[in-house]
């Protein structure tokens, strides 16, 4: 069973009555540094502990209950504050109890032979708001009587935007608009089209700025479109690769919508794959229902066609053949 207590002078005079020595100590560490960690989530660290005297010793865990909280920053969410877009956290993995904590499983007692070394723990650290938390370990033994070793972490917020124009963006948006092409008459359209079908087979392209808003750095392993790895039912991500952002770094990205004219819409998802789960952004692409039907036309006009025969051998092959009684000779 894992003790906890508000440790006080009393307590602490009792153990280090129970030590031979002042002038050693059985800590390795001067203290316990937890790296910063997402709230809602939790780290642990282990405490090293070793035997300075030719004599066995036996050390115990016990972890102090009282803690400070303090230097905290903005929202305390509890899971990742993603600013734009949503994420589908793979798993949400608990600590006991928030703060710093031992798990009932955790080694609180060693027997430590001369010279020798022992770990204890280990300690979660499980924070649920932006702070610096503080706290301290005390590690009784029969030889320094009762040495405090400090706890300190950070808890901190993984968040995610995405900028198009420095705007944040919920929603990626592909509009193919060609009213002022689609507005001259048949015969011109017919002198200009290569410039029309070029139009209609042009691609359009989006430039997309990923950004760290948080705390803590942030991988994205891999880009996918609705499960699809770089790409799907027209829409592409160029130059598709993970990367890394550090807090306050941004990197471009560029997506493109090449639509086929099969459907006026098209509803997909972008989706970048992180350690912690999958952040979604909903793609659209709207072709309005005239540009649909015009551009399919020309398309379809703007296909190779097997040539032609003359007219002289079309007479041949689809007239009837004539007969003196039709050309009364």
């Amino acid at each position: 069973v894992t003790e906890t207590a508000d440790v006080d002078e009393l307590v602490n005079g009792n153990w280090m009555s129970q030590g031979t020595t002042d002038a050693m100590s059985v800590l390795v560490d001067d203290e316990v540094l937890f790296p910063m960690v997402q709230v809602g989530s939790y780290v642990s660290r282990w405490i090293t502990v070793k035997n300075p005297s030719h004599h066995p010793v036996t050390v115990k865990l016990i972890l102090n209950s009282e803690e400070i909280i303090d230097d905290c920053r903005g929202p305390d969410d509890i899971f990742p504050n993603f600013s734009s877009g949503n994420l589908v956290i793979d798993e949400v993995i608990s600590a006991a109890k928030y703060g710093f904590s031992v798990p009932g499983s955790a080694v609180t007692e060693a027997y430590v032979h001369p010279y020798d070394y022992a770990t204890l723990g280990p300690i979660h650290f499980y924070p649920s708001k932006r702070c610096g938390w503080n706290g301290s370990a005390l590690i009784r033994n029969n030889l320094t009587g009762v040495e405090s070793i400090p706890l300190r972490g950070i808890g901190g917020l993984s968040s995610l935007a995405l900028l198009e124009r420095s705007e944040h963006v919920q929603s990626i948006s592909f509009d193919l608009k060609m009213h002022n092409l689609l507005s001259f008459s048949l015969s011109y359209s017919l002198l200009h089209m290569k410039d029309m079908v070029s139009a209609c087979s042009q691609p359009l392209v989006k430039e997309i700025y990923a950004k760290n808003t948080g705390d803590l750095p942030l991988e994205v392993k891999t880009m996918r479109v609705s499960g699809r790895e770089c790409g799907l039912d027209g829409f592409k991500i160029h130059d598709c690769k993970g990367f890394a952002l550090d807090p306050g770094e941004s990197i471009k990205l560029q997506i493109s919508y090449q639509t086929d004219f099969s459907a006026a819409k098209v509803h997909r998802d972008l989706e970048l794959a992180l350690a912690s789960g999958i952040f979604l952004i909903p793609m659209k692409a709207s072709v309005p229902y005239d540009v649909l039907c015009n551009c399919k036309k020309f398309m379809f006009w703007a296909q190779p066609r097997q040539c032609e025969p003359p007219v002289s051998d079309i007479r041949m092959i689809y007239a009837k053949p004539l007969t003196r009684k039709y050309l009364n000779i």
